[in-house]
Formats: C-alpha cells, sequence, structure tokens
C-alpha cells in the first residue's frame, strides 16, 4: 500500500464509518488484485456498499475491514455462493452478517493458524 493512502487508512481521526476510499483504494489495501473481486461481492449480494452520486462505490474503513475478512473467508475455501447463502440466512434470522462475518473470520485463522503449528 502506498505511503499516502496508508496514512489516510491509519488516521485515528477518521471516522471508521465514513466512505472516503474508492475502489481502487480498497483493491489496494485488502490486495485484491483487481477491483472484480470486490463487484462480485456486491453483484452476488454479500455485500451492499454506497455509491457516490456517479455511480461508484466508496468505502469506509469498517467496509475494508469486512472486505478483507471476506477475502478470509475465501482463502479458507469459501466460494462465494457458500458467503451468499451464509448472509441471507444471518439475514433471514434477523442476525448482523457483518459481525457474524468478521468473527467466523477470526475463528477461521485461529483454526488454520493452529493446524499448521501442529503440523
Amino acid at each position: 500500500m502506498n505511503r499516502k493512502l496508508r496514512l489516510i487508512y491509519e488516521d485515528m481521526k477518521l471516522n471508521p464509518d465514513d466512505a472516503v476510499f474508492s475502489i481502487g483504494d480498497a483493491v489496494e489495501i485488502i490486495n485484491a488484485g483487481s477491483g472484480k473481486t470486490i463487484r462480485d461481492y456486491d453483484t452476488f449480494g454479500i455485500t451492499n456498499f454506497k455509491k457516490n452520486p456517479r455511480g461508484d462505490r466508496i468505502f469506509s474503513r469498517n467496509d475494508i475491514e469486512y472486505l478483507k475478512n471476506l477475502r478470509n473467508l475465501n482463502d479458507c475455501g469459501f466460494k462465494l455462493k457458500a458467503l451468499k447463502f451464509l448472509v441471507d440466512y444471518l439475514k433471514s434470522k434477523k442476525q448482523n452478517p457483518v459481525d457474524f462475518i468478521n468473527n467466523f473470520s477470526s475463528y477461521c485463522t485461529r483454526k488454520k493458524y493452529s493446524e499448521k503449528q501442529k503440523k
């Protein structure tokens, strides 16, 4: 991540809910390779990010943390269809999918790390 973007992202004065990052910034921060990954999350209905008046997706620091956790679950073997099913199920049970996915991602990371340590 470039230095200027890192300073903005790590600025503690920035409200974590303020959408100030472009899709290019989000791609760079989460190391996604391209915006297609993020657009796929939106197209599948896994996420619903804010858009500016031109229709471009804009992201807050909280949105980027959520994207990091979605990517982490994807790296742990969860495909887009599985993530979509999980999000829809949580919404049907009136649970917040963002909170659940953030916690579940942490769990998967710990489990993956502990399995590596056993080997």
